[in-house]
């Protein structure tokens, strides 16, 4: 490839990654998309309006804020001069403004598009263009990249710094000066400040020295001199690990109980079993998906076997033996500090493995073409980079494309949402689409929804279905032959105003075409108060104790808290059973909700026998049907409901 061209390609495929990023960096620019930015957003937020680089918690490093506090307070000060708006940081209430969480993104966009520069560079220096090229192409695809380059968090940070410190630690090897091994050793210092776990990045560097062909006391020395580097900058920028390692210890303590807990919940039984987990997260389509993680799992112990022959003699060799010490280092390490099985944690190995898969594809492709014509080779290659170009290339947009534009889902809720913004609690909507709610980023909190995912609601009972308040169904569940007659008749019930379809538009929501039919219940009175209370007899037995219910034939509802419970709980009204809806409230505290029952003198509840108080409160909710429901037509044939 000619130089022109090599860089036309890369310009492009870094536009096209720098395009990708933006755009998923644009939507939701507050604090109810990425909910875990306000623990880097905390440590900004001191350093702007106290003043002092005490960080408010130790969750991470600082570099994982500096850049974007510098940022901010660039902006700060520009509107401080300026005036205009659009650049303050702070609104009248003191959080952080829209143009905040976009300039904060946006840094991260930088270092994880530059990043992709630097993976070029490496993989030039460990073959040739066709590897940096492919090696980039192949990590800037990978969603959870797309992903960590753009949430204000410490993995986009964590995963540039770790490959510029790979970069100079191969510089450093290759050609051994004091310069050059203090300058890997302040990148390595600098990864250090990103993330904890980027510890494992310094042995590239020691593996590197020792194997090199310049093994006298003066490379050791400079080794040392790296090393005593990356400690400087270490302490640098993170002083207050010498004076208040409190704040860290408190911080990343609690989120190594918090992995424990995830990997006890998972049941990671051991540290082999937690590799086979990695291995899969490393395939799965979240970070390289089959293809290039085969390739890559493939092309770790060839390369391995290749390098170790060759690493008296090849520079190269000894390149990609740094490489895979780390891909090495790390898994093990890892397993080490904790079993916690979270794919992301696995996102630290994927440009190395990225640029493994890279190897291992051309080197699959040059044995091939050693049986075709210069032409035919040509033409092979035209055909395959074509092909995965798009195909790589078209799931790296979808993926954009689909974070970032509104599902059918999110629509069809936001209308029933808005819908019962003047209704009580307790609202309680049935629905065969799985809406996959994210943490604090839907309207249904706010309006306390509770939504219960249902396989087929021609299967629910009358008085479920007629008492909640809205049902969501797929469109073409009216065209089913089977089944067709009974949702026609769900819609016939309504007035055609109050009949809700959402279809799929460009750029404006994407999924299936969904209706929504809403038709809320009407709460008689106003809630009042009764409590759970365990049977003597039965630990796991409780009993409800209603307050006066005048009306015998009332419909009910209870919400309550279980401490510690998120699993939906079995309750039972006079030899019915039925199963509570979990819902979370706009504190994010979750709740329990039953659907709507003919009120009983008895109504039981089982719950594990265990730590749970011994009386539970609840609230009961009374309510009737409301008007806008057409009169069913006649029917000899199936039920109408």
């Amino acid at each position: 490839m000619s130089k022109l061209t090599v860089r036309v390609v890369l310009g492009l495929l870094l536009a096209w990654s720098l395009g990708l990023r933006v755009w998923y960096a644009v939507p939701g620019l507050n604090s109810t998309r990425f909910w875990d930015e306000r623990y880097p957003l905390e440590n900004v937020e001191s350093i702007l309006k106290e003043g002092h680089l005490r960080p408010a918690n130790g969750l991470h490093p600082s570099l994982t804020h500096l850049p974007q506090t510098l940022v901010l307070e660039g902006s700060a000060a520009l509107y401080r001069t300026i005036g205009h708006e659009k650049l303050a940081v702070f609104d009248a209430r003191g959080d952080f403004t829209p143009t905040a969480y976009l300039l904060c993104r946006l840094v991260e966009v930088f270092f994880g598009t530059l990043g992709l520069l630097l993976v070029f560079l490496i993989g030039r220096r460990l073959g040739d263009e066709r590897l940096g090229l492919l090696g980039a192409f192949f990590l800037a695809v990978v969603p959870f990249h797309i992903h960590a380059s753009v949430k204000f968090m410490a993995d986009g940070m964590l995963i540039f710094t770790l490959i510029l410190a790979f970069y100079m630690s191969l510089r450093a090897v290759a050609r051994p000066t004091l310069l050059s091994y203090a300058l890997a050793g302040l990148a390595i210092g600098l990864a250090l400040s990103s993330k904890f776990n980027a510890g494992p990045i310094a042995i590239p560097l020691v593996v590197g020295t020792l194997v090199s062909r310049d093994r006298s006391w003066r490379t050791f020395g400079l080794l040392v001199c790296a090393g005593i580097t990356s400690v400087i900058v270490f302490l640098a920028l993170n002083p207050y690990v010498l004076i208040d390692f409190e704040i860290f210890r408190a911080s990343f303590g609690r989120t190594l109980r918090v992995y424990e807990r995830h990997g006890q919940t998972i049941g990671i039984e051991s540290k082999f079993e937690l590799f086979w987990l990695g291995i899969k997260a490393l395939l799965s389509p979240l970070i390289h998906g089959p293809f290039v993680g085969i390739l890559a799992l493939v092309g770790v112990p060839s390369l391995a076997v290749v390098s170790i022959r060759n690493q008296r003699n090849s520079a190269t060799a000894i390149g990609w033996l740094m490489l895979l010490s780390y891909l090495l280092a790390y898994p093990i390490l890892y397993a080490m500090s904790t079993s916690n099985p979270d794919a992301h944690n696995w996102l630290p190995i994927s440009p190395f493995m990225a640029l493994a898969a890279a190897w291992m594809l051309i080197r699959l492709y040059d044995r091939g073409a050693e049986f075709l014509t210069q032409s035919q080779a040509r033409l092979a290659s035209a055909a395959s980079v074509a092909l995965i170009v798009i195909a790589l290339g078209w799931s790296a947009t979808r993926f954009t494309y689909t974070s970032t534009v509104p599902t059918t889902g999110d629509r069809a809720l936001s209308v029933l949402a808005s819908e019962l913004r003047r209704a009580p609690s307790g609202r309680l909507i049935l629905s065969e689409h799985d809406f996959r709610f994210w943490r604090r980023q839907t309207r249904h909190l706010r309006r306390r929804l509770a939504v219960e995912t249902v396989p087929d609601l021609s299967t629910v009972s009358s008085s479920m279905l007629n008492w909640a308040d809205a049902e969501v169904f797929p469109a073409s569940r009216l065209s089913d032959p089977e089944t067709g007659a009974f949702y026609q008749r769900r819609v016939d019930r309504l007035h055609e105003s109050r009949v809700v379809v959402v279809k799929p538009r460009l750029f404006e929501s994407w999924g299936p075409v969904l209706i929504a039919l809403p038709h809320p219940m009407r709460q008689v009175g106003n809630a009042r108060s009764g409590e759970w209370v365990r049977a003597e007899e039965d630990r796991s037995l409780y009993v409800a104790r209603m307050p006066v219910i005048e009306n015998p034939r009332a419909i009910l509802s209870l919400e309550f808290g279980l401490p510690g419970r998120k699993q939906a709980v079995e309750i039972e009204s006079e030899g019915r059973r039925f199963v509570s809806v979990t819902f979370r409230a706009p504190r994010d505290n979750l709740y329990q909700i039953t659907p709507r029952f003919r009120y009983s003198k008895q109504i039981e509840m089982r719950l594990p026998a265990g730590k749970m108080p011994p009386r539970i409160p609840f609230v009961v909710r009374s309510w009737r049907k409301a008007g806008g429901i057409k009169r069913p037509k006649p029917s000899t044939g199936r039920d109408d409901r």
